[in-house]
């Protein structure tokens, strides 16, 4: 695997970690002065926070993905 996919992969996992904390089961919109903007789950972009938790969970087997 090259170097910038692993540099990546620990990028996106680092900051998903963090943002799980922040965000947990809710359904982020937007960011405003840095804080997230939390919807309801039939706002357009609910699908994507739970996508990306998926994602690495499929990449890390972590179960604290597994919100």
């Amino acid at each position: 695997m090259d170097k910038w996919i692993k540099e990546a992969s620990a990028f996106i996992e680092r900051k998903t970690t963090k943002n799980a904390i922040d965000i947990g089961a809710s359904f982020p919109h937007a960011t405003k002065q840095g804080k997230y903007d939390k919807e309801s789950p039939q706002w357009w972009t609910a699908g994507f926070w739970p996508g990306i938790l998926w994602n690495v969970y499929h990449a890390t087997n972590e179960c604290a993905f597994k919100i």
